[in-house]
């Protein structure tokens, strides 16, 4: 039978007609679609059709991807159709942006979610009016609308209906439009979803700043659950643990700078704010990690508990802004997530033209599913701008994961970004679903019974009565900032790094920090998105014990971000991260927050660290220390280094990362790690190189001797071992305090490029700071941390 799909169909039709020639069509689709097609066993689906706007790229004449990002999220996108595709191909209407559907007149729909007993559907829904259409701006019309999975019972959740205060943000911006959008089901029937409510704008592009509410299904008990300055969209359940996992903006402006002189932006106009102030700058020269650690600008995905508590990092490259990136997808019942992949990392500047990643959880890479899933300059579009990130289709978004592990998406072949439905099993060819011409099908759904996620815990549900919500406006200024409430902040060590092969940056070095700043960068005067204005205030500043732990009390539901001062012999500087290399700074680059009354506890200081579990307060000071010493070795083969002893990379780093002795030298070979403070050690791991790989080696170490030393190198314990292992063999001792740890090599075979030569792939010392604080003699320091 032949195969003829809706878009060659209604391809001949003039646009005025179509909509009329619909019934028509979906039975002549019936007809043709072979019987043993895979779009015949997919389950019902609810899904959005949409117009394709133009403009879905600033620098590159192309079609936009409705619902996307910064640049698309609210951008009208009407007609707009929610429509359910029966598992026997028909299609049924549940709002039509074409006619009115009583009680309301919806012109465009976005981003249904069903609940989980398969009963209902909420979407985002606009009504008629006269809204702005270009990107990027906010809309104000946008609100929730649930409808019974028949098409019964339509009725608004949100509304127009915030009377507040306007004035601190200036005589031209009130009252405020938002924009509700984005919503999810929670298992217990409340609904998560994104908007603009909160007023701020986000810190690049002019765009409103987004957060994720929550609110009753009968619309009661409306509430704010998240502080981001930049975004927080696209909000989904974890199936594995109740979370809801959304995608965050990842950006900060005010860069990490030793300097901690104040350089205003107009010394005539204190109003216009400052370009260097309270060790913070928005000059690029004067950012002390590197430009693509200190300065971010990516979605990437965050995990909180429904009431807003407990944030965390769910997946992803964390020091990676194209890595990391994420922005909304779907889960798979065994909580793999498949998200959307675009090339313009900030969704501001393009809308689409990506691809779907599949995520798990912790420090893991991504895996491709379909689309665009890299930037690949050697498939650029032709003739495109190098800024217009366009490379060649198709394009793919919205996975909706099946049961059976096939995956149900929608598929562009090209720049105008016409997307239809397709299923395909991985690495299996696509097959079509559902396609018209000249709109977009989005936002796939599975339009049934599902199991519901575990409850994950939330005082707005169990204790109501102990948990007031934070009001509705941010602070005007500088106090009270405590109005909401405080939270504990509890870094138990911010030395602290993760096991070897887990690919997060290393901690800065032990003893680099003596203090910890709190800054709040909420919204208060400015317009837009000026670096300059509304300077983060320094909240406080608490001190960094010697084993790294960290407690003060910080404001509830406000953007914070922190910063480590103190290296030991410097002006107060900030400590670096990121071993070898150190091209990190301890500088949180984007935003955090919880909510009032909670221990926020975490360990690390560094990118991802919050995918780190967090230890009791016993195993909290104990922790890899290597990666912050310097390593030197008694030789060492041509154009190799020997940081890659302590780059905590056994299996994930190449294997020339390696410390190898020089050629020939196999005998009284030794390394040692020198430690910038006095640490006790508990006990070294020891490593041996993996066999074969690039350099063909075949090295093995057969004894070892190990030394704790201090700082004049006078050996104060020692222990021998025979041979290693790849997987790492332990060395113990009896917490002895040192300075330098010298791993002797007694005895190895093997060759390594062909040349005979011992070697290591990597040493853990296991310790903990020492007890000496180290502390800078800096009037700049104290003044800082007495008076803060």
């Amino acid at each position: 039978m032949m195969h003829c799909p809706q878009k060659i169909i209604l391809a001949s039709f003039g646009a005025a007609v179509r909509p009329h020639l619909f019934a028509f069509i979906t039975l002549i689709l019936a007809l043709c679609l072979p019987p043993d097609a895979a779009a015949q066993s997919v389950p019902p689906l609810v899904f959005v059709e949409r117009r394709i706007n133009a403009d879905g790229n600033d620098a590159w004449p192309a079609g936009d991807l409705a619902g996307a990002g910064p640049h698309s999220r609210v951008r009208p996108a009407a007609p707009g159709r929610l429509l359910v595709r029966e598992s026997n191909g028909t299609i049924r209407v549940l709002v039509d942006g074409n006619a009115a559907t009583p009680p309301f007149r919806l012109i465009d729909v976005n981003a249904p979610s069903v609940s989980w007993d398969g009963a209902r559907v909420v979407f985002a829904g606009l009504a008629a009016g006269d809204w702005p259409g270009a990107p990027r701006q906010t809309v104000g019309g946008w609100r929730l609308y649930v409808v019974d999975a028949n098409g019964a019972n339509l009725r608004q959740l949100t509304f127009t209906d915030v009377a507040a205060d306007y004035s601190q943000f200036g005589a031209g911006s009130a009252p405020w439009p938002y924009d509700d959008y984005d919503p999810a089901f929670l298992p217990d029937g409340r609904i998560v979803f994104a908007s603009t409510r909160w007023p701020a704008f986000a810190q690049f592009a002019d765009v409103r700043a987004s957060n994720l509410w929550v609110v009753d299904a009968n619309g009661g008990r409306l509430h704010r659950i998240t502080s981001e300055r930049g975004g927080a969209d696209r909000p989904q359940v974890d199936p594995v643990s109740g979370r809801v996992v959304f995608a965050r903006w990842w950006r900060n402006v005010r860069l990490p700078s030793d300097a901690m002189d104040s350089l205003p932006a107009d010394a005539a106009q204190p109003a216009l704010g400052w370009i260097r102030h309270l060790g913070l700058s928005t000059l690029p020269a004067d950012n002390v990690a590197a430009p693509g650690r200190g300065a971010r600008n990516t979605w990437q995905l965050a995990g909180v508990n429904p009431d807003g508590a407990e944030l965390t990092l769910f997946g992803g490259k964390p020091d990676s802004d194209s890595d990391g990136f994420a922005y909304g997808g779907a889960f798979a019942a065994n909580g793999v997530y498949y998200a959307n992949y675009y090339p313009s990392l900030d969704a501001t500047r393009a809308a689409g033209f990506g691809g779907i990643r599949a995520y798990r959880r912790g420090a893991t890479a991504w895996t491709a599913h379909s689309g665009v899933t890299r930037p690949d300059p050697a498939q650029r579009v032709a003739g495109t701008p190098q800024n217009a990130d366009l490379y060649n289709g198709p394009y793919t978004t919205d996975a909706e994961p099946l049961a059976d592990g096939r995956v149900v998406f929608a598929r562009a072949d090209d720049t105008s970004q016409d997307y239809g439905l397709w299923i395909a099993a991985t690495g299996a060819t696509p097959q079509l679903v559902y396609d018209a011409p000249g709109t977009a099908e989005l936002r796939p759904r599975v339009l049934a019974a599902r199991t519901a996620p575990p409850l994950a815990p939330d005082i707005y549900r169990d204790q109501p009565a102990q948990a007031p919500y934070p009001q509705f406006l941010p602070p005007a200024g500088a106090t009270p900032l405590t109005r909401d409430g405080t939270f504990a902040f509890d870094a138990r060590n911010v030395y602290a790094n993760a096991a070897v092969d887990i690919d997060i940056p290393s901690a800065p070095a032990v003893g680099s920090a003596a203090s910890i700043r709190f800054y709040a960068d909420h919204q208060r005067t400015s317009p837009g998105s000026f670096a300059t204005l509304d300077w983060p205030l320094l909240v406080g500043e608490a001190p960094v014990s010697p084993e790294g732990r960290v407690t003060a009390q910080a404001p509830a539901f406000l953007p914070l971000f922190e910063q480590l001062r103190g290296a030991p012999g410097a002006r107060y500087t900030v400590p670096r991260t990121g071993a070898p290399g150190r091209n990190g700074a301890a500088h949180v680059g984007g935003m955090n927050y919880d909510r009032a009354g909670v221990v926020a506890a975490c360990t690390g200081c560094h990118a991802g660290h919050t995918l780190m579990p967090v230890p009791d307060d016993t195993q909290a000071p104990w922790s890899n220390l290597a990666p912050g010493a310097t390593v030197t070795a008694s030789s060492t083969r041509a154009g190799a280094r020997t940081d890659g002893l302590v780059d905590r990379k056994v299996f994930l780093g190449a294997i020339r990362r390696y410390w190898t002795s020089a050629a020939g030298q196999t005998t009284g070979q030794w390394v040692e790690l020198y430690f910038p403070v006095p640490v006790v050690v508990r006990k070294v791991r020891l490593y041996a190189p993996r066999p074969g790989d690039e350099a063909n080696a075949s090295l093995t170490v057969t004894a070892t001797r190990v030394s704790l030393r201090d700082d004049a190198g006078v050996e104060l314990d020692a222990r021998t071992t025979g041979g290693i292992t790849m997987f790492g063999t332990d060395v113990g001792f009896l917490d002895v305090t040192a300075r330098r740890v010298r791993v002797e090599i007694l005895g190895g075979t093997g060759t390594f490029d062909g040349q005979a030569v011992v070697g290591l792939a990597e040493v853990e010392a296991i310790a903990k700071g020492a007890g000496i604080r180290n502390e800078p003699d800096d009037a700049i320091f104290r003044d800082a941390f007495e008076a803060p």
